[in-house]
Order: C-alpha cells, then structure tokens, then sequence
C-alpha cells in the first residue's frame, strides 16, 4: 500500500518538528559517566521497571550485544543492577539502582525545566494534551516490531540552510 504524496509530507513534517524540538531542548550536563544511550536506558527502565536484557533492546529498537554492553557500563558506574529473573533462572532482570534514578530524575528535572518555561504561556489544556498525545505516540511506537530502516545519504536531498547544524 503506498501513501499519497500529501501524507508522505505530513508525516515527514512531524517527523522534521519532533527531531526539532529534540535538537532544540537544552542538554543538561550531568557529573556522571553516561552517555546518551546510557541515558536513553536509564529512561525506559525508569519508565518500564524492572525488565529483561532482552526486552530492553526489543522496546528500543536495538540489538541485544548493545544493551548489554551498555548495561555493563551503567553496572560498573553504579547506575544499574542485575538480579535473576524468578520465572527463568537462567535469565537475569535489570533494575534502577537509587543512584541511577536519581541521577535520571536530575536529568529529567533538567530538561522539564527548560520545557516547562518555553511553553508556560500555553493553556493547562493544550500542556496537557501535548503529554497526553506524546506519551501514546511513545506506546505506539514501542509496540512496533519493525526493524531499524536505513537510508543511504547518496538518497537525501537536503532542503535546509547547510549552515545551521543540527
């Protein structure tokens, strides 16, 4: 099934006004040796609980050998731990430890800081539909069982100012 031209080009000017705002938020600096998968993972399993190695990589789109070799970086640093998973004893679980939510609560706090004065002249409604409609896209899109799509940069036009960096 192929998508008329008009839909292609909403969907790619939702996808140009999310990767926008992402670039936009400020970073936060944060003490601590994570990066920014590192971070991503200290997120869902904020988010998630308690889940397995497997599950992780499933929910984030990536392979197994990458979340756990971050998982060993963010165990080494304190961030995560390991424990065995009482349904499989052969499996294990990944949880926050309560320095690794701490330091994502500060990094969230962070970055809903920076959020919270940009659009503090939006209406209760319209602040609340926002979290609303980007929390189902986030379920929606951890629901998909689809690989990672690639695209070669030889196919991209580029239609913005080559002097802004993203």
């Amino acid at each position: 099934m192929t998508q008329a031209p008009e839909q292609v080009t909403e969907d790619n000017a939702l996808v140009s006004a999310l990767y926008a705002v992402l670039v936009r938020l400020p970073h936060v600096r944060i003490d601590e040796r994570v990066d920014k998968t590192g971070l991503a993972i200290l997120h869902e399993l904020h988010r998630a609980g308690t889940t397995r190695p497997s599950d992780l990589a499933a929910l984030m789109h990536v392979d197994l050998s990458t979340i756990s070799r971050h998982l060993q970086s963010l165990e080494t640093v304190g961030m995560v731990v390991r424990s065995r998973d009482p349904e499989d004893a052969r499996a294990q679980r990944i949880d926050l430890t309560p320095r690794g939510d701490e330091l994502f609560v500060q990094f969230l706090e962070g970055r809903s800081a920076s959020l919270r004065d940009a659009i503090a002249q939006w209406p209760a409604k319209d602040r609340t539909a926002l979290r609303l409609h980007l929390d189902r896209l986030a379920d929606d899109l951890s629901r998909l069982a689809v690989p990672a799509r690639t695209c070669a940069t030889s196919d991209l036009t580029r239609t913005h100012d080559t002097t802004e960096t993203p």
